[in-house]
């Protein structure tokens, strides 16, 4: 009987730990779940990249990636694990410019285990996204009449009538354009330095994309010279 008793109690005590570690669980990852939920979401414009993944001896690994959104504030990692997926497929928006609803963290990138072995940064999840539409070549007409063609893969520049030194033409990557494209389509819709038409001093941009295209006369001002700066240092 001693030894039926006993074992009945070691039963008894073996469920009531079984079921505290299941509620532990249970609570850590409802907790994850509601930490995701109640995160604040602000809409962003910019575009989706993607880059091969690169191993600890530096050795791109091209069958592999990663997602990052570049916007006006950098290029930061998308962390899919975290994200609302339910309706949208990231492969269908990469390189494509979209409207996000974001939320940017600090943190683990590849888990929400930190028992596990994973990369450490800034990082952003998103609960909507949807296609605006995909740039493809920047047109730009700097105060002093020198003019700038950009595509994905070419960049060339036309000097003016003044002294704008030599033309140059080269190639670009994607990268590269993509963040030429961020800072053209923020001044281009920036409603503080555009002006109607053109003037002396004042710059003319014009961005095409895929299905459309927007153009604006930008205001001499300290926005327009740091876009010159900008391009002026690329080429």
């Amino acid at each position: 009987m001693k030894s039926h008793a006993l074992i009945t109690i070691i039963i008894i005590i073996a469920i009531l730990t079984s079921c505290k570690t299941s509620n532990i669980e249970n609570n850590k990852n409802d907790q994850t779940r509601t930490d995701i939920e109640d995160v604040e979401y602000i809409w962003e414009k910019g575009i989706i990249t993607w880059k091969p993944f690169v191993n600890k001896i530096g050795e791109l690994v091209l069958e592999y990636g990663d997602y990052y959104f570049v916007y006006s504030e950098g290029e930061y990692f998308i962390k899919l694990i975290n994200c609302n997926t339910a309706n949208s497929n990231i492969k269908d928006f990469k390189n494509k410019f979209v409207n996000i609803k974001i939320s940017t963290h600090d943190g683990l990138w590849d888990t929400n285990d930190p028992n596990i072995e994973s990369r450490v940064g800034p990082y952003i999840i998103y609960d909507s996204i949807a296609e605006i539409n995909e740039p493809i070549k920047i047109v730009y007409n700097d105060g002093n009449a020198n003019a700038y063609i950009i595509t994905p893969l070419n960049f060339t520049y036309n000097p003016g009538t003044y002294s704008g030194g030599e033309p140059r033409d080269f190639e670009i990557n994607n990268i590269l354009f993509n963040e030429i494209f961020i800072k053209a389509e923020q001044i281009a819709t920036d409603q503080e330095v555009k002006i109607n038409s053109r003037i002396k001093g004042s710059g003319f941009l014009k961005i095409y994309f895929k299905d459309s295209e927007i153009k604006a006369f930008i205001a001499n001002s300290s926005t327009l010279a740091d876009f010159d700066y900008y391009l002026y240092e690329l080429k």
